[in-house]
């Protein structure tokens, strides 16, 4: 029980940090606004209890002591950010609209 709550307070600690995540969602608050950015409030939260409880079920043990589980989880992720990189390229760009424009008073 003690390590278990020692993971915890780890965790806890290692999340409230401004790490990327805590990043991203101060970049989405000040630009899209504080109600806007719940949603991704929420999915830096579920992403961070999944990966707790992928290390509290042991898979961070098993693929550091196979070279083939590791190997393979490597090259699944750069599979990934290579697709997500080819996504991005070919993404249509839209012009960003200013919700301030034309509600001028003077």
């Amino acid at each position: 029980m003690d390590v278990w709550l020692a993971f915890v307070m780890a965790s806890v600690v290692v999340t409230l940090l401004p790490g990327p995540s805590m990043l991203l969602v101060i970049a989405k608050a000040l630009a899209e606004g504080p109600a806007r950015s719940l949603a991704t409030v929420t999915g830096v939260v579920v992403a961070d209890a999944c990966l707790m409880l992928l290390a509290l079920a042991g898979v961070g043990a098993v693929i550091y002591s196979s070279a083939v589980a590791f190997t393979t989880m490597k090259w699944l992720v750069a599979a990934y950010l290579v697709y997500l990189g080819v996504r991005q390229c070919l993404a249509v760009r839209r012009p960003i609209q200013d919700s301030r424009a034309g509600t001028g008073t003077g």
